[in-house]
């Protein structure tokens, strides 16, 4: 699977384009209005009719993206725990 970081061209239909995308797939929101998705994710943008240009194409790197997520999860997992302690 590639990842494509994007940025929508027409600012106007950037929520739009994001929200659409972001029912059907991950998107991670970089910095300067750029975007992170799965390549399919770009077929979602031309079917609405959203404009959109390509910045980069790169493979999924998994070891890139698995640290974040695997600290999110921590922290997530000590909320609720907590959370259930209350209870």
């Amino acid at each position: 699977m590639n990842m494509v970081e994007f940025k929508v061209t027409d600012p106007a239909r950037e929520a739009e384009g994001i929200v659409e995308l972001s029912r059907r797939m991950r998107v991670t929101c970089l910095e300067g209005t750029r975007f992170l998705v799965a390549e399919t994710g770009l077929a979602v943008l031309a079917r609405i009719g959203i404009p959109y240009e390509v910045i980069s194409r790169e493979p999924f790197n998994y070891e890139r993206h698995a640290l974040p997520h695997l600290a999110a999860a921590q922290v997530n997992g000590r909320t609720s725990r907590a959370a259930a302690a209350q209870m």
